[in-house]
């Protein structure tokens, strides 16, 4: 797409988060603790740009974070396919992208613990991974879904960062997803969830 620039908001208080999360898009926004991005919607000019909304926070640090969450998402957007990616993908991927922009935010120990609390007493990536926006774990619990979110993709980006971002930004098509997810990385979704609950059992 074409380049241009991303307006980003910095809310200053809670209530104010509060009404424009509900004006914006009639969002929760206690489901939202970073930042929301607002994509244009039919009617729009073509030219008009994702907004981001950014969750208050006293720490400046921790602002800077959630900016470069909601800005990370409005990138994506912008440089791969209009349709949307698989939700745990969507979630994730702008968050490691931020915590490895604002490492001294220090999230990614916040963003690891309910995650790896939960693999090590025996769950795995399969309820995030097969599960779409609005079912299962995504509704059931939300908080933990983008905790196995992040270290699922967080792994992957440390093992193979390039190739994530192809699979990301790469034009969706009526390939399935797990045939798609082995295309770009050699492996299924099952394999990658079973090396993955390897790893985090063990590591940090």
């Amino acid at each position: 797409a074409a380049q241009g620039r991303i307006p980003v908001i910095v809310v200053q208080d809670r209530d104010r988060w509060r009404l424009l999360v509900q004006a914006a898009f009639g969002g929760d926004a206690d489901r939202h603790p970073d930042a929301v991005t607002i994509y244009p919607t039919t009617g729009l000019p073509a030219a008009a740009r994702p907004i981001v909304l950014v969750h208050p926070d006293a720490d400046p640090l921790r602002q800077r974070y959630n900016a470069l969450v909601g800005v990370s998402r409005a990138v994506l957007h912008l440089a791969g396919s209009p349709a949307r990616p698989p939700a745990w993908l969507n979630e994730a991927l702008p968050k490691v992208m931020a915590d490895l922009e604002v490492p001294q935010a220090k999230m990614d120990r916040v963003l690891r613990e309910r995650g790896l609390a939960a693999v090590r007493k025996g769950a795995d990536f399969g309820s995030v991974l097969n599960a779409r926006y609005g079912e299962g774990i995504w509704e059931s619990d939300p908080a933990l879904a983008q905790s196995l979110s992040y270290i699922f993709a967080r792994w992957i980006s440390e093992n193979a960062p390039q190739r994530l971002l192809r699979y990301a930004k790469a034009p969706r098509t009526s390939e399935p997803e797990d045939a798609r997810f082995q295309r770009h990385f050699g492996m299924t979704l099952a394999e990658a969830n079973t090396r993955a609950v390897r790893w985090f059992q063990t590591n940090d």
